[in-house]
């Protein structure tokens, strides 16, 4: 010890700087470190109670299916309990090929459109696959699936209701479209409706032909083409002989029918004669029994009671066989010029075997009508007769 106090003494007098070997001999005297492993101490201790800490907000897919089978995984398979359809597996129209159909506008109006086009062309099959693919894909703007609104679901049950349809809708379905259309003045759709109708029952033989009579059935798109007079009338017409020049060409007698009975409820013969010569000089079409009735309706609203009855010998020179509107007509054309006499002939001839019609109360009564102003007791008789015949109560009014 003595010897080592003897040395350091002699180095310190010899160094420049003897702090430095004060330091050195300080360290390298100390006590050696303990090199034993210790065990760290638990994280647990000393760390804040969990329960009293601020929750964290809801989870917002909670109580949504859609998320569960969305979120980051939008080709999930369904579960048994979901309520949408379900892909049929092995389609042709496959993932890729609905995705090229709906690439340009993946949002709600986009899909409109495609359903809009699928409908045309009756891909009931594929709006349904192309809707649940949809349904199943996530927004690309938020994320979030894709919501349908109540127009995208008509659509679907449409495509359901459509799959696997055998037959046409009912004459009824038609008729009630065009009713629908010609009410809110949409010509164009009433007359498309109408060129379907025509395609599915124009020309089956178990359909009654006064399904398209203007006087009957059509007579709401007849009143809808005169509303405004004839500068509807003419619209209407200059349309339809456009569109018989079209590719696809559109040639129909009904349409065109309309527009001569329009013509006859606005008084204007000139019109509904052009129409009615046009329908085979310009469309090369056959005019119909109703077309010589809605001509001969024409001619006796204006008191043109010859011309009518010209008209009606026509028809029997052809051998187009009349049915009741035509002799109803006929009666109303007489009963116009004063004449009950002739009126009444013509029931005559309505009723015989050949014919086999039967007048309705209203052209009774409007006969009977006519016999009282010009005081004809006798053909009021033989009205009275003719009602009894038919069971008709008439009544001591003559309106």
């Amino acid at each position: 010890m003595a010897a080592a106090a003897a040395a350091t003494s002699l180095l310190i007098r010899h160094n420049r700087n003897p702090h430095l070997l004060l330091l050195r001999a300080a360290i390298s005297s100390s006590r050696a470190l303990s090199q034993q492993p210790e065990l760290s101490p638990d994280p647990t201790t000393g760390a804040p109670d969990p329960a009293g800490a601020a929750p964290l907000p809801p989870n917002p897919s909670t109580g949504s299916p859609l998320y569960s089978q969305n979120w980051r995984n939008p080709a999930a398979a369904n579960p048994p309990s979901s309520l949408l359809p379900t892909v049929a597996a092995g389609s042709s129209f496959g993932a890729q090929h609905r995705m090229a159909a709906f690439y340009d506008k993946p949002d709600a109006a986009g899909l409109k459109e495609t359903f809009a086009k699928y409908m045309a062309e009756q891909r009931w099959e594929d709006m349904k696959l192309l809707f649940d693919h949809w349904v199943r894909s996530l927004d690309a703007a938020t994320g979030k699936p894709n919501h349908p609104d109540v127009d995208l679901f008509n659509h679907y049950l449409r495509a359901n209701l459509m799959t696997g349809a055998k037959r046409a809708p009912t004459p009824e379905t038609y008729l009630a479209k065009i009713y629908a259309h010609s009410s809110i003045g949409q010509l164009q759709r009433a007359f498309g409706t109408l060129h379907e109708f025509e395609n599915a029952y124009g020309n089956s033989k178990d359909v009654d032909l006064e399904l398209f009579s203007p006087f009957t059935s059509l007579h709401p798109l007849v009143v809808a083409c005169c509303k405004d007079g004839f500068s509807t009338l003419d619209l209407v017409y200059v349309q339809l002989e456009n569109l018989s020049h079209a590719d696809p060409p559109y040639k129909s007698v009904a349409a065109l029918n309309c527009v001569i009975l329009g013509c006859a409820n606005i008084w204007d013969i000139n019109r509904a004669y052009e129409t009615f010569v046009a329908i085979k000089e310009k469309f090369e079409l056959s005019p119909d029994i109703h077309s010589y009735n809605a001509l001969l309706c024409a001619f006796g609203k204006l008191k043109q009671t010859g011309e009518a009855c010209n008209v009606f010998q026509h028809v029997l020179t052809l051998g187009v066989k009349p049915n009741a509107t035509t002799y109803s007509l006929l009666v109303d054309a007489h009963l116009a010029n004063k004449d009950p006499k002739a009126a009444l002939a013509i029931i005559d001839e309505m009723v015989q075997v050949d014919a086999g019609f039967t007048p309705s109360k209203d052209t009774l009564r409007k006969v009977r009508r006519r016999c009282s102003r010009e005081s004809d007791f006798d053909s009021d008789e033989k009205v009275q007769s003719l009602a009894k015949q038919f069971n008709y109560r008439m009544g001591g009014s003559f309106y």
